[in-house]
């Protein structure tokens, strides 16, 4: 591997799911830092973003609803991030083009594998594809975060 030559790898537009199959491969196999920049620079910037927002705001991450247009990379990787950072996945819900993601849907698995245990969708209180309320609570989210990447 070219792990000899370099100090860190930095994975650049690389679709899901394949992107989280390569940095599997590549952060097993190397001796050195593997970083997909899409999903994890993105959702790092979102997070301290968001951290920054709700210390003005006087909120905590555990209060609010969330709400993600795009189920792409970063996406995901942000949901995953938001989620270990305190986030309710009961609050959180996901839209890709076709609506909300959620079990009846049958990509329950493939979501499963970017979530990590699919934690967005197995604490989804009802699974209405025609309505985001139902998975986030009544009334309006606190965020937006849209991410096509």
């Amino acid at each position: 591997m070219c792990q000899h030559s370099f100090g860190a790898v930095n994975l650049e537009d690389i679709s899901q799911p394949n992107c989280y199959k390569v940095l599997d491969v590549l952060r097993e196999e190397c001796d050195i830092p593997v970083w997909h920049d899409d999903a994890q620079g993105t959702a790092c910037v979102t997070l301290a973003g968001l951290i920054n927002a709700l210390k003005l705001a006087g909120k905590k991450i555990g209060d609010v609803k969330i709400v993600l247009f795009g189920a792409g990379a970063s996406n995901t990787t942000i949901a995953r991030l938001l989620i270990a950072d305190g986030a309710d996945p009961a609050k959180l819900i996901m839209f890709d083009t076709k609506g909300s993601l959620h079990r009846n849907r049958g990509i329950f698995n493939l979501i499963r594998a970017f979530t990590g245990n699919g934690t967005l969708l197995i604490n989804k209180p009802r699974d209405d594809p025609h309505n985001g309320r139902s998975h986030a609570g009544s009334g309006c989210p606190d965020l937006l975060i849209n991410s096509g990447t």
